[in-house]
């Protein structure tokens, strides 16, 4: 199963496909990496991807486009009805949960769906694509990380997710684009040691996509990034400077006609489509002018000019000004410089500034980038002083594919830290008890950290701190009380205008969860809020403390409001490791900022007293063993299909790829059938010609042509595949007998050769007098020899026969007959070929009594060399111990000369 990565963008989507050594970018149908995100409805099928970009001009009225400008979108939004504008023809309608949904004519009638479903269908082409791949073998995406942009609030997140569920993909987390370049660019760079555990490299990363703008400022350590900061404007992208060229260009063509192109939807895209060439004309450095030309604008009217490369950057100067806030924003948030030094950069300064998306191929976009960041003066062209190391439009798909094996079991990655930013901040609120509980005993080591008895909420997450992080709320209630979560108020201004703030909200059953127990039992209530990897906000887990028996206090109960403690879980705690392990094989952010303790939110009290330390130590000794019990958890979040929809939008998903499939081989089964028709036609007067006999050559052609009739003109236009089956075998009968005539002939002379070769090796062997073969009887090469002889007289009659036959009549001699033919006398003969000579007979034991009393002349005594001179003794001879301290003379040689 594939571990992929997917850059899911506004007009393209990419994926990234780990593999050992590195990230593969996988191709579609058309051998494309970047495959077209969109989805179109005709009559019974959809068309998905590439497919649906080939149909979306003339099918404009039911092509669905730009998902995450829509996805977790409410109708209303000014930012929605103005994306609405920008896909003319297509119907969006309100739905009954507030969201926007889209109207699509589909199997004979008008079809509501919402933004998740069509996105799942896209993710399921995106499967089959993954599933395509040769070295895939047809296995589908296991693990997925998607890219989202890092200005989806909470409610897209979680629509996000449900279109991963609806496709059914497991998808391991969302991550922010700007977050997955970082990773791209950060992780092989630590792996060469290019960073430093003791100096922080900061890099600010630019990305102008397709719709929207990004600027995010990461440092890196060695094995580490964190995301600092990231700011955006959500409606400045590439399609912006293309709507501004045609704006000019119609603007010019009304002048002249007094027709306005942008009016009708078929115009306005064929516009668009020609001002997008324009501009990538216009942004390499040195280009001045760029020839516009459309043909059929408006009415049948063709329409040309130039446009100047000073008329462009004048069009979208107030673009270019646009670009600088978001960049300025960032610096001023984490108080960046914007002084490149690369060698050896201060914690404040940047080393190095890259751009990626398509929208900073503008020349004049990368000229005002650096002019921003003051690296212009000196910089050259074509890049002003900015790196474009990484690859443009891939940069994030690789990054979300790094993510996905280092989050998956499927691979071992060397451990890389990713801490991302919290993109908005996440304010809890509650209602204030109405009811009072008595006092209560404190735990072994806790006291109650912040007891803020008139306070009904809490800043849990504050923007741009580290993510993904568990923090603990602490409350005092005996009743059923709800939390609310929804992004801060200051910084309504961050989110899409009429955004209500909303996140979800948490019910916690309290008197279900004590059960028996008494109320006055309770010693706290503890909720474990997680800010999780995706960028959303859960609750992990709820729990009661509740006081044992003997220490349940007396009636005389005191006024104890609500109080809360929001604490950071320590990393090592038991409460953290397990919802850790439910999030990531990632650390946690709050590895880095918990301390082990918790941490007072007031300032401490005074010192206590001797006295009163040693009788705290006294008393803690007798502290009582807290009985713990989880806490039901109500959970209703904002933008999140509920089961009992989330299974219809499974359902309905899984009808129509059904739908498809059959579509898919219906159609296949009518091309076969139509190749068919076509290769016969040119057969019969061709190579088949001459195994038809003529009585039949009419007969057959009528029925090519009947066939034709019905396939074009007659029931077999839209008919089902069953139906297209039967028709083609019917039709293969009736010329199976001249295609099998013709296998025959084809076959039969290679066939007759290897036999004839067969059998004359067959009788040479007979007749061998070999003497390799002279163990074999001669009653056993007579065996083979009359086989051999017998094959070939059948052989010779046989072709005699077929010899008097034309090919347009049956075959007597056929090729079956002669392969078993063959196989027979192999079977008889290479036996007894191939018989393995007898072993000899062993030879007679020699008698050696006679040799062992009379020794040969040669033989020399015993005790006696051969010179007959007496021969010494073998004896095992002591040799010095030299470790003794004696030293052994040498000895002299017999031949020496004496020492002079």
């Amino acid at each position: 199963m594939a571990v992929v990565g997917i850059d899911f963008g506004t007009m393209n989507a990419i994926m990234g496909q780990a593999e050992r050594g590195g990230v593969k970018i996988l191709l579609n149908e058309n051998s494309k990496r970047l495959n077209a995100n969109m989805v179109s409805f005709q009559g019974n099928q959809r068309f998905l991807g590439e497919a649906a970009a080939a149909i979306s001009r003339t099918n404009y009225k039911n092509t669905v486009k730009c998902f995450k400008r829509f996805i977790g979108r409410k109708w209303g939004e000014p930012e929605v009805m103005k994306e609405i504008e920008n896909i003319p023809g297509l119907k969006f309608v309100p739905l009954p949960d507030g969201f926007v949904g889209v109207e699509v004519a589909y199997e004979d009638s008008v079809q509501t769906l919402t933004i998740q479903q069509c996105a799942a269908m896209m993710l399921c082409k995106l499967s089959q694509i993954c599933a395509s791949q040769e070295h895939n073998n047809g296995l589908a995406m296991a693990d997925i990380v998607v890219s989202v942009p890092a200005w989806f609030t909470h409610t897209q997140r979680v629509a996000m997710q449900d279109a991963c569920s609806i496709a059914g993909i497991r998808c391991l987390r969302l991550m922010n684009d700007t977050t997955a370049t970082a990773l791209e660019y950060g992780i092989w760079r630590s792996a060469q040691k290019l960073f430093d555990n003791s100096k922080i490299s900061r890099v600010l990363f630019i990305d102008l996509g397709y719709s929207s703008y990004q600027v995010s400022v990461v440092d890196y350590v060695t094995g580490k990034l964190m995301v600092k900061a990231t700011t955006y404007d959500r409606c400045l992208g590439g399609r912006d400077f293309d709507m501004e060229i045609a704006k000019y260009v119609a603007a010019e063509f009304y002048k002249k006609h007094k027709i306005d192109p942008m009016a009708s939807p078929k115009s306005k895209m064929k516009l668009l489509d020609a001002c997008e060439k324009a501009k990538k004309t216009l942004s390499p450095h040195g280009v001045l002018e760029a020839n516009f030309y459309v043909e059929c604008l408006a009415e049948d009217i063709d329409f040309g000019m130039k446009i100047t490369l000073d008329q462009f950057e004048e069009l979208v100067s107030p673009l270019l000004d646009r670009l600088v806030p978001p960049i300025e924003e960032a610096l001023r948030i984490t108080s960046t410089n914007s002084k490149i030094t690369p060698d050896t950069p201060s914690p404040h300064d940047l080393s190095a500034v890259e751009i990626i998306g398509g929208g900073t191929r503008v020349a004049s976009v990368k000229r005002k980038i650096a002019e921003t960041l003051g690296i212009a003066q000196g910089a050259s062209p074509p890049n002003w002083g900015l790196q474009t190391t990484l690859n443009a439009d891939e940069s994030t798909a690789k990054g979300c594919a790094l993510a996905a094996a280092m989050l998956s079991p499927r691979f071992k990655v060397k451990e890389y830290a990713v801490v991302d930013a919290v993109p908005h901040s996440v304010v809890l609120s509650w209602d204030k008890p109405q009811m009072s509980i008595s006092n209560a005993v404190p735990e072994d080591d806790e006291e109650d950290k912040d007891d803020t008895s008139n306070n009904d909420s809490a800043t849990l997450f504050i923007r741009n701190e580290a993510t993904p992080m568990l923090r603990r709320i602490t409350f005092r209630r005996t009743d059923v009380f709800a939390i609310r979560a929804n992004y801060a108020v200051e910084e309504s201004s961050l989110l899409p205008p009429g955004d209500d703030r909303a996140i979800g909200t948490f019910v916690l059953n309290i008197p279900e969860a004590i059960g028996k127990d008494s109320p006055e039992k309770i010693r706290k209530i503890r909720v474990h809020v997680n800010h999780t990897l995706s960028g959303t906000v859960k609750v992990e887990s709820a729990e009661v403390a509740l006081l044992p028996e003997e220490t349940a206090p007396e009636s005389e109960a005191a006024d104890s409001k609500d109080a809360m403690d929001t604490t950071p879980i320590a990393p090592d705690s038991e409460q953290a490791q397990d919802n850790a392990a439910n999030d990531s094989k990632e650390p946690t952010a709050a590895s880095e900022t918990s301390p082990d303790k918790d941490t007072e939110m007031k300032d401490a009290p005074p010192a206590l007293s001797k006295e009163s330390g040693e009788a705290d130590a006294a008393s803690s000794k007798k502290k009582p063993k807290y009985k713990r019990k989880p806490i039901t958890v109500e959970t209703t979040i904002i933008g999140k299909m509920d089961q009992r929809a989330l299974d219809a939008a499974i359902e309905t998903e899984a009808r129509m790829a059904n739908a498809d499939r059959v579509i898919t081989e219906t159609n296949d089964m009518r091309n076969d059938l139509e190749a068919f028709i076509y290769r016969m036609r040119d057969a019969i007067l061709d190579d088949l010609a001459p195994f038809i006999p003529e009585s039949d050559k009419s007969s057959l052609d009528k029925s090519l042509q009947d066939a034709e009739m019905w396939l074009y003109e007659g029931d077999g236009f839209d008919t089902t595949k069953s139906a297209y089956q039967n028709y083609l075998q019917t039709l293969g009968s009736k010329f199976a007998g001249a295609e099998a005539r013709k296998k025959e002939d084809n076959m039969r002379p290679e066939l007759v050769a290897s036999f004839q070769k067969k059998i004359e090796q067959f009788k040479q062997w007979a007749n061998s007098i070999d003497e390799n073969y002279a163990h074999i009887p001669d009653t056993e090469k007579t065996k083979v020899r009359d086989a051999a002889e017998t094959q070939s007289s059948w052989l010779l009659d046989m072709l005699d026969k077929q010899g008097s036959l034309a090919p347009s009549e049956d075959p007597v001699l056929k090729c079956a007959d002669l392969q078993a033919r063959i196989t027979e006398t192999e079977k008889l003969a290479n036996p007894i070929i191939n018989t393995p000579k007898p072993k000899p007979a062993p030879a007679p034991a020699a008698d050696t009594s006679t040799a062992e009393s009379k020794p040969s002349e040669n033989e020399v005594p015993a005790g006696e060399k051969s010179d007959g001179n007496p021969k010494p003794e073998d004896k095992d001879v002591d040799m010095p111990d030299a470790s003794e301290g004696e030293q052994v003379p040498d000895a002299d040689m017999p031949d020496a000369p004496p020492p002079s």
